[in-house]
């Protein structure tokens, strides 16, 4: 019987944010109000008041263009893929997707505070390597993205360390030191 060493873990995060009304639910809704702006403003227009027609049909439109733009934000993903060689950044819409890469070794996580107390603008959550910033996780709650924050920190650390016990052997293990920066 061999000892062999068990394979590097990889860890996958998706983060997107939240969406209740699936395409179905919106398609029902888009139809209902459909079908009764059409039996009113045409029950209207029967009677002489066709000027109805044009102002029902715009915001018909404007109605099913609102649905259509919410749905496109919503399929927008993050997926976070980290292992002790690599964390990897893919993220968008599926036909227009991105991926970014670093090595983990020289990769940490940053949550820049809000510029002022009180206000309304909201924390960033940085991936940092190599000099460059690249905010993740902008359209989750500031509560979510601190757990991010925490999550995503112990999920590099474990990768570093993983990574350290990789490069050396399994009997030559160094621990891995913890960052103040991350």
């Amino acid at each position: 019987m061999t000892d062999r060493p068990s394979p590097p873990s990889t860890t996958s995060l998706v983060i997107s944010g939240n969406n209740s009304l699936t395409a179905r639910d919106s398609l029902l809704f888009y139809g209902s109000v459909l079908g009764m702006t059409t039996l009113i403003s045409g029950g209207w227009a029967l009677l002489g008041y066709w000027p109805v027609l044009p102002f029902a049909g715009f915001e018909l439109a404007l109605l099913g263009s609102a649905l259509f733009l919410m749905h496109r934000r919503a399929s927008y993903r993050e997926l976070v893929v980290i292992s002790p060689q690599e964390v990897r950044l893919e993220r968008g819409r599926p036909r227009d997707r991105e991926v970014l890469e670093w090595p983990s070794p020289w990769t940490r996580v940053e949550l820049a505070a809000a510029s002022a107390p009180g206000s309304r603008r909201r924390s960033q959550l940085l991936i940092v390597s190599s000099g460059k910033r690249t905010e993740i996780a902008a359209m989750i709650t500031e509560q979510e993205r601190r757990a991010l924050h925490k999550r995503l920190r112990e999920l590099l650390a474990q990768a570093r360390s993983e990574a350290a016990t990789t490069t050396l052997g399994p009997d030559e293990v160094i621990p891995a030191k913890e960052s103040t920066n991350c």
